[in-house]
């Protein structure tokens, strides 16, 4: 619930901290996508920062989708006990955590390996270094398979002749240029695939 405070919190550390620090950074390609039920009437459905790469979705039943579909799942909350479940659904589903220290409270790092990123509690540079980090790391990662397929594409098609890349049907499939996407569902995601869901508001 999104009127709970630790989690209108993080909330608003995501609107007010993390995302104007991803907004400066030129060329980078994100979406932020946020979830949930009970989302105060004060922020209006989030529309006034439709502009700002942010998509709200209101309550959603199943978020399997989601977490399908997430490479980076973003926890900035600061208070409340216990595991925050949907960060160890968002690990299990192989996407990369981001979390304050208080968020990873009581998960093994150990069995989480490089699938969970701590970072100090409200240090918000560090927090917004690592989301470009790994954003950074999943577009290169794209472009690196997708040069390997057209090749592939290539040397099976037109093995006696040269192509330019311009000229090969695979960036149809690759969805190279589509922007990185972030989630938030009572805790906050990354997600690097076209997104399946219609957003409560639009541009």
């Amino acid at each position: 619930m999104l009127d709970y405070r630790p989690n209108l919190d993080a909330l608003n550390v995501i609107l007010h901290e993390i995302n104007p620090l991803l907004l400066k950074q030129d060329g980078f390609r994100y979406k932020i996508i946020i979830s949930g039920k009970r989302l105060p009437e004060a922020l209006n459905a989030l529309k006034d920062y439709a502009d700002k790469n942010i998509i709200y979705t209101g309550f959603t039943e199943d978020i399997t989708t989601y977490l399908e579909a997430t490479d980076i799942f973003l926890n900035p909350v600061q208070s409340g006990g216990g595991i925050k479940t949907k960060m160890v659904e968002a690990i299990g589903y192989g996407a990369t955590v981001i979390s304050t220290k208080t968020g990873a409270a009581g998960i093994e790092r150990k069995v989480c390996g490089q699938k969970l990123v701590s970072v100090p509690d409200n240090d918000w540079e560090v927090f917004a270094k690592k989301i470009i980090e790994h954003v950074n790391f999943i577009t290169n990662a794209r472009r690196v398979l997708y040069l390997l397929l057209l090749g592939k594409y290539c040397e099976e098609n037109h093995s006696h002749s040269l192509i330019k890349i311009s000229c090969c049907p695979l960036s149809n499939g690759i969805h190279l240029l589509n922007p990185v996407l972030i989630f938030f569902f009572l805790s906050f995601h990354i997600l690097a695939k076209t997104p399946p869901w219609k957003p409560i508001h639009k541009k």
